[in-house]
């Protein structure tokens, strides 16, 4: 498009109309505009770490939006996945879900552990909602206007909201089914943003100049500067709309209360948290199944013989915590492809090492560079089965902005360089007879205890003896996690994220919420925050990269391989999709499925 069609369309009304996410998404910029069409208007879980993003990873679409045929991609997706005909689906049944962590609170904006975040999806709606279809549309991230039913950004700095009208809470006290309006919105970007420690959005936004309800459904938001992920980042899975009522209760920690599509029954602690179908819900015909029971069962073993034996229709897991053949003679056991579909996901998660770069001993950054050179990444990838590929800060399906193998340092590309990382230990004098020892600090969740061996087994011919502590979650979340208290390393299983911001600023900005490594790099900050303005897509994709080169070089974090991820799912369950950009999205599409007939389609 031209420079005025680009304009044009960064300005134009949004309607409701799915459109794929891309750079310049916050002002519908050339990319996000091309992929929706330019046409008139209408309408896991075991791989990651907190932060509600995903199963195993994310990726975003390139700039292409039509599939073979000509089809427009987003409609096809929007008409397919969201807006079921409730004709083709049977209502009925609860549907059985395990899952690995319990939730910690039912406050989203306070807590990122996806058992915490799965736990109130259900019952809430966002502003705008992300969906996938992995098995027909991979790699693409759809995103569109939920409780708004269209917005207009009018300049790099104003974005307007318009917002549905009779949406209402759930009728539960203190709510008691008000109606769903303006200052709800205000009230929600104002709490998440404020000035408290434990709020896990707060720099998820960058700076708000102000925030007003004009009318009952018209939100204007005014940024302090222009950023272009404000699309994006409404979103996301942590950004939930809760009642004002209840979020200024202690309650809100354990009730859950909402606008979405099931309403909360009751949490029973250590068991499981029950939902009802909201029979009121504001989008016609859904949900499909009378309810969801959602279990909390850590046990690995005990989650997939309750698949086995029929009590649970769904299984999830990943490579990097499963071997493929121990999921192989799982498929096989409950009856093959005639009785489960398999949704595979080839090198869509991450492993990484985090270092506590403001302590001994990584504060050195000699002793950093020589874990990341005397890694044998090769050597990884056979351990995953050949199941896993090379990756960087973002896995190789993330289109628009991860780094390809070849443009990562040729040195950390696959075997290493272990003869520079004993030339770095034996500078800071460590060598055979001083071995360097360290503590990796792991949940028992994230695949924790499964990656660390490998990182133990790794550094081990480096003279590096690594000890592993397994901690329980609550304290790994409060002292590594958040880096509440000093470490050493901790390596786990994790995702990365459709839009950069998301996964680079929290994690490598000086004053970024999820800094648990402690880096500080004026030039990185620089660049995050420039990244953050930049509605250009080409641009915006070159400062990405650098910023990623920068901090592989800095090695704050140490990535090592994107490993697949998997669900199996019982024919009788219709209309499942693949998830893998965030695995608080897969709570969100159980609205959408119904039990059928398992021999049939779908």
């Amino acid at each position: 498009m031209a420079d005025e069609q680009k304009n044009y369309w960064a300005r134009r009304h949004v309607g409701r109309r799915s459109f794929l996410h891309g750079a310049s998404v916050g002002a519908l910029g050339l990319s996000a505009a091309a992929l929706i069409g330019c046409g008139d208007e209408d309408d896991p879980d075991t791989g990651g770490t907190p932060g509600g993003g995903g199963a195993t990873s994310t990726g975003t679409p390139a700039t292409g939006g039509t599939p073979a045929g000509g089809d427009d991609l987003a409609s096809r997706f929007s008409a397919e996945f969201w807006r079921v005909d409730p004709a083709n689906a049977r209502p009925g049944e609860t549907l059985v879900i395990d899952h690995s962590d319990e939730a910690l609170t039912l406050d989203n904006h306070r807590e990122e552990t996806p058992g915490s975040i799965h736990a109130t999806q259900p019952t809430h709606d966002q502003l705008f909602q992300r969906w996938e279809d992995w098995e027909r549309f991979g790699g693409k991230v759809f995103v569109e206007p939920l409780l708004a039913e269209s917005f207009e950004q009018v300049d790099d700095t104003t974005l307007v909201l318009n917002l549905q009208q009779g949406v209402h809470f759930h009728n539960l006290p203190p709510v008691n089914g008000r109606e769903f309006v303006a200052e709800d919105v205000v009230y929600n970007l104002e709490r998440m943003t404020a000035d408290d420690p434990e709020l896990r959005t707060r720099t998820a936004f960058g700076e708000f100049a102000s925030i007003e309800a004009t009318d009952d459904y018209t939100v204007q938001i005014k940024m302090a500067e222009p950023f272009a992920s404000l699309v994006t980042n409404l979103g996301h899975t942590w950004n939930i709309m809760v009642s004002p009522e209840l979020g200024e209760t202690d309650e809100i920690t354990q009730r859950s209360i909402g606008t979405g599509p099931f309403i909360f029954n009751e949490w029973r602690r250590g068991i499981e948290v029950t939902y009802d179908a909201n029979p009121d819900y504001w989008i016609p015909g859904i949900p499909f199944v009378d309810g969801i029971q959602l279990r909390w069962v850590p046990d690995s073993a005990a989650r997939t013989a309750s698949f086995r034996t029929g009590e649970t229709d769904t299984w999830s897991g990943g490579y990097s915590s499963t071997p493929k053949d121990v999921i192989d003679a799982l498929h096989e056991s409950v009856g093959g492809d005639a009785e489960v579909r398999r949704f595979e996901s080839e090198a869509t998660g991450t492993t990484k090492i985090s270092l506590d770069t403001a302590n001994p001993p990584f504060e050195d950054k000699r002793l950093r560079d020589a874990l990341k050179y005397g890694i044998d990444y090769s050597r990884i990838i056979a351990i995953f089965g050949g199941l896993a590929k090379r990756t960087g800060m973002m896995n190789l399906e993330n289109l628009e902005w991860g780094l390809k193998p070849e443009e990562l340092p040729a040195d950390i590309i696959t075997e290493g360089d272990p003869a520079k990382a004993a030339k770095l230990l034996q500078a800071a004098g460590y060598g055979p007879d001083n071995p360097l020892k360290v503590k990796n600090t792991v949940s028992q969740f994230y695949s924790g205890p499964s990656v660390a061996q490998i990182v133990q087994a790794m550094a081990a011919p480096l003279n590096i003896e690594v000890e592993i502590q397994v901690m329980e979650l609550g304290d790994w979340i409060t002292n590594v996690y958040r880096a509440g208290q000093p470490y050493q390393m901790n390596s786990h299983a994790d995702w990365t994220w459709e839009d950069p911001d998301r996964g680079l600023y929290g994690y490598y900005h000086s004053q970024g919420i999820q800094n648990n490594t402690h880096y500080n790099s004026p030039d990185v900050d620089s660049m995050l925050e420039a990244q953050r303005g930049e509605f250009d897509l080409e641009t915006r994709q070159q400062i990405v990269k650098d910023i990623q080169l920068q901090v592989i070089n800095d090695t704050p974090t140490i990535w090592l391989v994107a490993p697949g991820g998997i669900n199996l799912v019982r024919n009788r369950i219709k209309n499942f999709k693949r998830m893998i950009h965030g695995n608080s999205n897969i709570m969100r599409q159980y609205a959408t499925v119904w039990f059928g007939d398992p021999t049939t389609e779908g």
